[in-house]
């Protein structure tokens, strides 16, 4: 919860009807950042213990579990930690908006589970060709990311001057 000091300046520029300092999202995107950390070692685990248990089957969709979650998470987050929130007079483009990390979310969700499910039933011996709906998927929801990130910036740079 904040103090009261801190909430002091934002009800003035409230009711004063100006707007809201803004806040650094810099905290929030490192806990996303650890997230993705915790998720990455998770599938990491997840996929020894289930390949120790394989009979000497392996998959490289299982190998690479984690990576999906490091490659579609953590690097971009860790990216948007180093460089800061504190943009000036561009010298850096603006962070993309919020449509584009929720799709940048699922993103690395359903290419995560995709893997994960791939790598189980090649372990099992068998195949589905249900499988390329999550690849689809995947690349529909990446390329759905990078549009709207890049249209943020562009809106954002056009507001900003």
């Amino acid at each position: 919860m904040s103090s009261p000091e801190q909430t002091k300046p934002r009800a003035r520029a409230a009711k004063a009807g100006a707007a809201a300092p803004a806040v650094p999202e810099k905290r929030h995107d490192l806990r996303v950042a650890v997230t993705y950390v915790i998720v990455a070692a998770f599938c990491g685990v997840f996929s020894a213990i289930y390949e120790s248990m394989s009979h000497g089957v392996y998959s490289g969709w299982m190998v690479f579990l984690f990576a999906w979650p490091l490659i579609g998470g953590v690097l971009p987050y860790a990216v948007l930690v180093l460089v800061g929130k504190t943009r000036g007079p561009l010298p850096l483009p603006p962070a993309p908006g919020h449509w584009a990390r929720l799709s940048g979310h699922a993103t690395v969700a359903v290419l995560t589970v995709g893997s994960c499910v791939e790598g189980v039933l090649y372990i099992y011996g068998t195949m589905s060709s249900w499988m390329v709906v999550y690849w689809i998927a995947g690349v529909v929801l990446a390329v759905a990311t990078i549009t709207l990130a890049v249209v943020a910036v562009v809106q954002k740079r056009s507001a900003i001057g």
